[in-house]
């Protein structure tokens, strides 16, 4: 509890409100898939973990809105001195071979292999990014070759390629299937003017990548959307805008799509508004 939560707590104490003074800056705090999850053997230190991510999501929630984002990554087994202990420890107890009592280990959490120190560090470093800004109290499972934790994509040769992303999504077994609402571009209560077509479009996506977020998912998790305009031609006309919004949130990744022109829609002012499926993995507590 001292190293691993009490710890936690003094650095953050330390150094948060500066980043906040400074509206900069990152904290990302290393805890694990037993913060998540129980374990044998380990109650003590699966407590310290779940210590960890109940207090990255506080911070977060008390951080947020002032440049400062507060995030865990939740490794599996990595290749550590004390990963080597728990293998020891089961080599002695099962008599088991070194190689066997590693893949006993490994078993327990459905890894591939160890995680390699080099690829935490990497995950960290990502998150300290200034793309990253958005990612505020996440907790990151990172579990190699995990099927429970992977959506796939499912493209029958007999359909030929697809058109988009796919023809299908297999969600993962402990994958949580999130619905968005429909997030329009523009509220009843907004004050202003409404703006055109393109900026509409980003804000409406920007709502709907809030709960996403908000559900522990990342962009890639979006599995479908519709569209919903009131304007056809001004979406036609507006592709070039569209496609620069849409990049710089999801990058290259293209889920399923539907564009459906309404007469109207709730929202006075809204030219758009955007529903969406997501099979949210980056979280596995039930």
């Amino acid at each position: 509890m001292s190293a691993n939560a009490t710890s936690t707590f003094l650095c953050s104490r330390e150094f948060v409100p500066g980043m906040v003074a400074r509206k900069w800056g990152r904290v990302v705090n290393v805890a694990s898939i037993a913060g998540l999850e129980g374990a044998k053997y380990v109650s003590h230190y699966s407590a310290s973990k779940h210590a960890v991510i109940g207090f990255t999501r506080s911070v977060a929630l008390e951080v947020a809105g002032t440049g400062v984002t507060v995030n865990a990554v939740c490794p599996a087994y990595v290749e550590t001195p004390m990963t080597e202990i728990t293998i020891a420890e089961v080599e002695s107890r099962k008599g088991l071979a070194r190689d066997e009592a590693l893949a006993a280990v490994l078993a327990t959490t459905g890894q591939a292999r160890l995680i390699a120190p080099g690829e935490v560090a990497k995950l960290v470093l990502e998150l300290c990014g200034e793309e990253a800004s958005k990612v505020n109290g996440r907790s990151i499972v990172m579990n190699p070759g995990a099927e429970s934790t992977t959506s796939e994509v499912v493209n029958p040769k007999s359909l030929g390629t697809p058109r988009g992303f796919n023809h299908g999504v297999l969600a993962p077994r402990k994958g949580r299937l999130l619905f968005v609402a429909g997030q329009p571009g523009w509220e009843n209560e907004a004050k202003g003017t409404p703006p055109d077509f393109p900026q509409q479009f980003a804000r409406a996506l920007d709502k709907v990548l809030t709960v996403v977020t908000a559900a522990d998912g990342k962009p890639t998790d979006v599995m479908r959307m519709t569209c919903f305009v009131t304007d056809l031609a001004a979406y036609r006309a507006s592709l070039k805008s569209l496609a620069e919004a849409w990049r710089a949130r999801f990058g290259k990744h293209y889920p399923a799509m539907a564009l459906v022109e309404v007469r109207g829609l709730v929202d006075r002012g809204a030219m758009v508004e955007i529903e969406a499926t997501a099979v949210v993995t980056g979280r596995v507590e039930g």
